[in-house]
């Protein structure tokens, strides 16, 4: 077997960067062959110190970001970036990986030959999860605070535009 890494803002689009790279259809679009796709990011992960509640700051969050963690999160779970403490560097003490992982399959790969978003929608209806979609439990776990959340992975909505 062989490992590779390449960039790219979802697996979504590794199978254009590797066409890119001059791999043919026949061998891209094999599921015996590409058997296993991660896309990542690394979120801060917040200091349980001396994070803050995020129920009890909302004014401290920028409108637009207040409006999607309402929408998209569970608010009274949600904490804040504190202060800074003796344990931590300004509220922060890590990484945490946010990630998305595709087995691919026959179906997948039919589904893509037909286009990213025919492979998106087969790709979700069989369990799939976004990385959006783990940002959100990472932060609802009161692990990431959503606005470096948004820096450092994705908008909350992103999920939005990919839905048909």
């Amino acid at each position: 077997g062989m490992y590779t890494t390449l960039h790219s803002n979802d697996w979504l689009t590794v199978f254009d960067r590797l066409r890119d790279l001059e791999i043919t259809d026949s061998l891209l679009y094999d599921p015996t062959l590409v058997r296993c796709l991660v896309n990542q990011s690394l979120a801060r992960t917040l200091c349980p110190h001396c994070r803050i509640k995020f129920s009890d700051n909302q004014d401290q969050v920028d409108e637009l970001v207040r409006a999607r963690i309402q929408r998209y999160c569970t608010p009274d779970t949600v904490w804040l970036r504190g202060p800074g403490c003796s344990q931590c560097l300004k509220g922060i003490n890590g990484r945490s990986v946010i990630a998305e992982v595709v087995s691919p399959n026959r179906g997948l790969m039919q589904a893509y030959q037909q286009g990213k978003f025919a492979a998106y929608d087969y790709w979700m209806e069989h369990g799939g999860i976004t990385k959006c979609s783990h940002l959100i439990q990472r932060i609802n776990e009161g692990l990431v605070d959503p606005t470096l959340g948004e820096l450092d992975v994705c908008l909350l909505d992103t999920d939005d535009l990919l839905k048909a």
